[in-house]
């Protein structure tokens, strides 16, 4: 289960749960007056979940290099082949939690029954046991 962040856990910033879309995406959409022309900016009042990343310990990420476009990866095929958005987020969580587990690429490897694993571990597990843990199934 996901647990609240205090302010000074977002380091870097970010988008977090209470994130205000509208003033994050002002002055993109302005009219000749420069007023933010609000109805042209289009949010989903459906989508309420908040995916988090697959690594909570900081002590498992060994290289962030590449887990945002990894990230963006993941959510892209998902979206591709039909999921919804908060599956894609769950997909792209899980493709960057491998992305930042050592330097480099995740090594691929097949495991004892021929089936492909990054790192020693089948995706298709780790994307079931994320979740679970999240509260997804």
């Amino acid at each position: 289960m996901a647990t609240k962040k205090t302010k000074k856990e977002y380091v870097r910033g970010g988008l977090r749960p209470d994130t205000d879309m509208f003033s994050l995406f002002a002055g993109l959409l302005q009219d000749e007056e420069g007023a933010v022309a609000r109805e042209e900016i289009e949010v989903d009042p459906g989508i309420e979940m908040w995916v988090p990343p697959y690594h909570t310990d900081a002590d498992k990420v060994v290289d962030p290099t590449g887990g945002g476009n990894t990230f963006l990866g993941g959510m892209a095929l998902a979206m591709a082949r039909g999921e919804s958005v908060e599956e894609a987020c769950a997909w792209g969580s899980v493709a960057a939690g491998f992305a930042i587990e050592q330097v480099g690429v995740p090594a691929l490897g097949r495991d004892e029954e021929g089936r492909e694993t990054w790192n020693c571990v089948r995706v298709d597990d780790r994307l079931r046991e994320f979740k679970e843990r999240i509260g997804m199934v």
